[in-house]
This record gives C-alpha cells, sequence and structure tokens, in this order.
C-alpha cells in the first residue's frame, strides 16, 4: 500500500508547481506600468513651457511644467520645474463669475462662455478659472436671455469677479437713454431784417465809393459849391465837372439810401419777438459777404437758405 501512494502524491504535487507556473506567465509577460513621462518628454516640457511662459500664455506653460516636475524626470529639470510652475502660479490671472437680476439676487441657474467655450453650467460653485492676460469675451446665459461682456486681464488679476447684470425688458426700457435731436433748439429771428440791412449797408458803401471818384474827377478850375468853372466858353471841362458831379449825386442818393435801409433792417430784426426753433432739420441761417472792385462798385452777396 505504501508503494502505491508515494507516486500519487508526487504527481499531485509535480501537477500543482505546474498550475503555479502557469499562473505566473502572464504576470511576467506584462508590460511594467507606466510610472510617469520619459526624459525626452520631461526636456520637451521643460523647454515649451518656458517659450509659452514668455508669450504670456501661462495657462498652457502651467501644463508643461506640471508634466516636467514628476518624479520620473531628472532632478535638475524636475527641481527647475517646480520653481517656474511657482512663478507663473503667483502671475496667471483668475476669474469668478456670477449672475445678477435688477435687484440684485443672484441667478445661480447661469451658464457662462469664455471665449466661446463653456466654463460653467451653474454658478453656485465658487469656481475660479485660470486665463491668460489681455482681452477675453463672456456670455452669460439664463432663461434664453443673453448678457455679452469684454473684459481686459493683467498679469496678478486674482479673483477678479465677473457679474452679467440681467435687466427686465421694462427696466431697459426706463434706463434707455432719450433719443438725441437732430439739432440744439435755439431762439431765432426772422432772417429778413438781416438780408434788408445787408443790402442796405453794400449799398451805403457804392454810394460812398461813387461819389468820393465823382468828386475826385470834377477839374480844378471848376467849383462844386460855386457850380462855376474858370474856363473859356465851349471849354470840355464844363463836361467834365457836369459829368463828375452827377456821378457824386448818384452815389450821394445811393449812399443815402443804403444806410437808411441797413438802419431800419436792423431796427426791424431787434425790435421782432424771438421764435424757438423746432421741426425736422436746421433753423434757416443766412451768410452776407460784401464785395468790392477797382472801379468803385460794390454790393452784398448772399447765402444760405431763407
Amino acid at each position: 500500500m505504501n508503494r502505491n501512494r508515494t507516486p500519487l502524491r508526487t504527481g499531485i504535487y509535480a501537477a500543482s508547481s505546474i498550475a503555479w507556473a502557469l499562473a505566473a506567465l502572464p504576470a511576467a509577460a506584462a508590460p511594467p506600468a507606466s510610472s510617469g513621462p520619459t526624459k525626452d518628454q520631461c526636456i520637451d516640457a521643460h523647454s515649451r513651457g518656458q517659450d509659452l511662459r514668455e508669450q504670456k500664455r501661462f495657462v498652457r506653460a502651467k501644463e508643461q511644467f506640471l508634466l516636467c516636475n514628476q518624479s520620473s524626470c531628472p532632478g535638475p529639470i524636475q527641481a527647475d520645474c517646480v520653481r517656474f510652475m511657482e512663478q507663473v502660479d503667483s502671475v496667471i490671472p483668475t476669474v469668478s463669475f456670477g449672475a445678477r437680476d435688477d435687484e440684485k439676487r443672484d441667478l445661480p441657474d447661469t451658464q457662462v462662455y469664455f471665449d466661446g467655450s463653456p466654463v460653467a453650467s451653474r454658478l453656485d460653485d465658487a469656481k475660479l478659472v485660470e486665463a491668460d492676460p489681455g482681452p477675453h469675451a463672456v456670455r452669460f446665459v439664463h432663461a434664453g436671455r443673453e448678457v455679452n461682456m469684454r473684459v481686459v486681464l493683467t498679469p496678478g488679476d486674482k479673483g477678479r469677479a465677473l457679474i452679467g447684470l440681467f435687466t427686465s425688458p421694462a427696466a431697459a426700457a426706463t434706463q434707455r437713454p432719450a433719443p438725441t435731436p437732430a439739432y440744439e433748439p435755439r431762439s431765432a429771428r426772422s432772417a429778413w431784417p438781416l438780408v434788408l440791412a445787408g443790402v442796405g449797408a453794400a449799398g451805403f458803401v457804392a454810394g460812398s465809393a461813387m461819389f468820393v471818384v465823382g468828386i475826385g474827377r470834377v477839374p480844378t478850375e471848376c467849383s462844386v459849391s460855386n457850380h462855376t468853372c474858370a474856363s473859356a466858353p465851349g471849354d470840355d471841362s464844363f463836361d467834365r465837372a457836369h459829368s463828375a458831379v452827377s456821378m457824386s449825386n448818384a452815389g450821394l442818393a445811393v449812399g443815402l439810401t443804403g444806410a437808411v435801409a441797413a438802419i431800419a433792417g436792423l431796427t426791424w430784426y431787434f425790435a421782432l419777438p424771438t421764435s424757438t426753433g423746432g421741426g425736422e432739420g436746421r433753423p434757416p441761417t443766412v451768410a452776407l459777404s460784401p464785395w468790392f472792385d477797382r472801379s468803385g462798385g460794390g454790393g452784398m452777396t448772399i447765402r444760405g437758405a431763407l
């Protein structure tokens, strides 16, 4: 009996050993689990992170420095990346978001989009978002309504609160500024009296010039006050004196008429009651410009609408 049991136990032990060996084969054949970035990956992240930091792309730079400060990276690189990440953390801007209504009540069920990407589905988690310095677009969405905002972040801008204010349509209507009129209403008098005064002034100037020129053309041998000429009968000095006196008389008449018209126009203008401008367009305006020529003529040019 003993001789029959020994081979049986030996066979059981052999089968058990084979089973344990087979069970160990998959574990031995399985590749080792990843323990972090490789040396080349650490070096690349170390270099790229510094480039991104110089470009003020702090969010991406921080990702690279987080990669290269792993324990699998060489000691000097890991130490640099830890220090670089601390520097970036101190200057990277962070923002928080909020939404309120007209009565300053919080609206937690508001979605937020930062530069077009969703960053919050609700606003009751008090989450800070890191962002690069520079301009950014923020969009708040609540109950089918939107509020848009543009902000400019600076390095070191920590915990900046961005609040979307949802104003009710009624409140928005009351806060809307009144439309600016086409022009400021102002007191104005009629322009016609000024036209008359301008024409009169031009007549006075022209008449005065004719009078002076006429007097200057009287021959020296003739006297205007005595209406006589110390010349022989038939001399042309009589004709020249008559023509000169006629010109001076005409100039005197024109000048006096112009002076009267100018005075009457100014009196009329200041005697009129003022009226407030209104309606569409601007009040009529008139510009008067006197003119003269070398021959002694003159006048007044009128520009504008009456």
